[in-house]
């Protein structure tokens, strides 16, 4: 499928895929640059499907972002559409919180969080407070309630149902 000059659904994919993976280290266009060795308009550009990315540019590209290769090309073999480009507000907010709760090594204050998104689960449920919370975080957070000490914090999290 052509969109533009020159530009394929596949470019377009892959571009937002790299971009999704950047962010979701918490990597500036900047900082990722530097990483791979080329200017922060060419990672825009890749990023934006405009240039299209080499094989050995993907290759420096997956190692930098710490996935192979083939992470690129997933999802695109028999159905290729293009993603969207970058990420809402929503899920950069979502994304930065996940990183920041990542970082703290504090038990009281995690099990404080916990408690705090207990209750909105109790108040608005499982599926509004996945909106709020990274998908690894909700994950760990299951886990973690299914544990010994569940009991602490009697509201159950479920994991939102796919509507894929």
């Amino acid at each position: 499928m052509k969109l533009r000059q020159g530009i394929t659904s596949t470019d377009l994919t892959i571009g937002a895929l790299i971009r999704e993976r950047r962010l979701g280290l918490g990597l500036t266009q900047f900082q990722f640059a530097s990483m791979i060795d080329v200017t922060y308009q060419q990672v825009y550009k890749y990023e934006a499907g405009v240039n299209r990315v080499s094989a050995s540019r993907l290759w420096d590209i997956a190692k930098a972002l710490d996935v192979p290769p083939s992470h690129f090309y997933d999802g695109l073999y028999g159905n290729v559409t293009p993603q969207r480009k970058g990420h809402t507000p929503h899920v950069r907010l979502r994304l930065a919180l996940g990183r920041k709760l990542l970082a703290v090594d504090d038990i009281d204050v995690l099990r404080a969080v916990d408690a705090m998104l207990s209750v909105m689960v109790r108040s608005v449920g499982a599926p509004a407070v996945s909106k709020v919370v990274h998908p690894l975080l909700l994950d760990k957070m299951i886990k973690y309630q299914a544990g010994a000490e569940a009991e602490m914090f009697p509201v159950e999290v479920t994991a939102p149902k796919s509507t894929a």
